[in-house]
């Protein structure tokens, strides 16, 4: 309950106009509900009590789902109201906070469902934590899944991943962070690769997604609430993203474009005069570690597909750390840039607007894949792709369904729009997000970029995660 409490103590301290945001002022209530419930619960001293305590924790861990994406779109609407420094001050403090909320609540209710019987571990499993975690089978998962969701979105092969050094490497770890983080890499390095040396696909891709120049969606819609309905600039830009994506998936507009005619020298124009007004291509998201033109961008025709640079991922580990580095060839970042990677308020953030499609997000790989298998529950013909990441550890936190997100909402609510997400829509949050994951354990991520070239991330692991989890203690003082 201290966490709780600290961060209501963080919400009471923000400038008025931006705790009366609707989606700031939604995810206080949902603190401020929390410390109610807790405050009201009897000592637990017996099994059935623990039980009914385990009940809670799953509900309130999945009521918390949309905490995440409230947030971020709060944050992006009140970029006038908030300074820079406190904005990234508040985010990061919220987030570190959370991940040891849900740390306690999934161990807690794990290891309660395997003394119940309720679920099986490998003896590897201490609850929710991993205590031989292989590296190499990290980088393997996430290359695959992170596949599935490059050619959902481009409809091409993805860049190939080549693992290198210390393969047998293994390390105690809570899979789902590190695989998070892992994931989020070459997810940044695969879209800047094909942004970079394909880039009349990625034009093509985002063109069909429905956004605008700067990755967000297009000119918010004017349609008018009901009675007495608060929403945020978020939800109307969902509400124009949908209409203009319409059911068109990108990978098919893609597809589109390669055979509409038998050569790349006659391929239409998708931004020329015939198709409408002309749309230059979106600068690339801070989250896609890239922000070179291409080079020499490769033309896709009917009978060819673009040869995209690989990808390397080294492992190496010492005694006391574990470090994973990736590798790309996808343009670099220009030094400008490079302050701003971990900002939650820089003006490219206005791309937390498209958390208006992504109601609910747990921060887990297994979300993506959920995302793939619903996607091809709707086309079969893609139903080789699917992808089963379900976990016999936990199950009080995976994604839910859209028509689960759906039901906590009106028909009319974007809320019940999950499902229509591009497959390439961009967050921004993936990055900053997997540093307060490294951070939170005593590790960290660094980005170092040869501008015009391409990016190694780092990210420094301690191979036993011991170190005290910094959350500030705010205005409360310490404890």
């Amino acid at each position: 309950m201290h966490f709780i409490v600290l961060k209501i103590n963080d919400f009471q301290h923000l400038p008025f106009i931006v705790g009366t945001n609707p989606h700031i002022e939604h995810v206080y209530k949902l603190y401020w509900k929390a410390f109610e419930t807790f405050k009201n619960i009897p000592p637990v001293v017996t099994l059935e009590q623990n039980r009914d305590f385990c009940d809670i924790l799953e509900d309130m861990l999945s009521a918390h789902l949309v905490a995440i994406p409230r947030l971020a779109m709060g944050i992006a609407e009140s970029a006038l109201h908030l300074d820079p420094r406190e904005a990234d001050r508040f985010m990061n403090e919220m987030l570190r906070s959370r991940i040891g909320r849900r740390v306690l609540a999934e161990q807690h209710i794990t290891l309660s469902g395997v003394f119940d019987g309720k679920e099986c571990q490998d003896e590897s499993f201490i609850g929710i934590v991993n205590t031989r975690c292989r590296a190499r089978e990290v980088v393997d998962k996430c290359t695959a899944l992170v596949g599935k969701v490059f050619e959902e979105a481009f409809g091409i092969p993805p860049p190939e991943v080549h693992v290198d050094g210390h393969l047998d490497a293994e390390f105690t770890y809570i899979p789902d962070q590190i695989e998070y983080i892992i994931f989020e890499l070459l997810k940044n390095s695969m879209w800047a690769t094909v942004e970079t040396h394909a880039s009349d696909v990625f034009r093509a891709a985002m063109q069909g997604s429905g956004l605008d120049a700067d990755g967000v969606p297009a000119a918010a819609a004017t349609a008018a609430t009901g009675p007495g309905e608060r929403r945020g600039e978020a939800w109307d830009a969902n509400a124009a993203m949908t209409r203009a994506a319409s059911s068109t998936a990108s990978a098919g507009l893609v597809n589109k474009v390669r055979t509409d005619s038998p050569s790349s020298s006659t391929q239409p124009n998708p931004y020329s005069s015939s198709h409408g007004p002309a749309t230059p291509p979106p600068p690339p998201s801070l989250s896609t570690a890239t922000t070179t033109p291409p080079r020499a961008p490769q033309q896709c025709s009917r009978n060819t597909k673009p040869i995209l640079p690989p990808i390397r991922a080294t492992i190496g580990t010492a005694s006391s750390l574990l470090t994973f580095r990736i590798s790309d060839q996808g343009g670099g970042i220009p030094s400008s840039t490079l302050p701003h990677l971990y900002s939650y308020s820089h003006p490219s953030k206005r791309k937390f607007l498209n958390f208006a499609h992504v109601p609910r997000l747990a921060g887990k790989v297994a979300e993506a894949a959920e995302e793939i298998n619903h996607h091809h529950h709707h086309h079969p013909h893609h139903a080789r792709h699917s992808v089963n990441c379900s976990s016999s550890r936990n199950t009080a936190d995976t994604p839910t369904s859209a028509a689960a997100a759906a039901s906590s909402s009106s028909s009319s609510s974007p809320c019940s729009l999950v499902t229509r997400k591009p497959p390439g829509l961009r967050l921004g949050l993936g990055l900053p997000m997997s540093k307060v994951y490294a951070n939170y354990w005593g590790g960290d991520i660094e980005v170092i970029s040869l501008d015009g070239y391409g990016v190694d991330a780092y990210v420094a692991l301690r191979k036993s995660a011991t170190a005290l989890e910094g959350i500030a203690t705010s205005a409360l003082g310490p404890h």
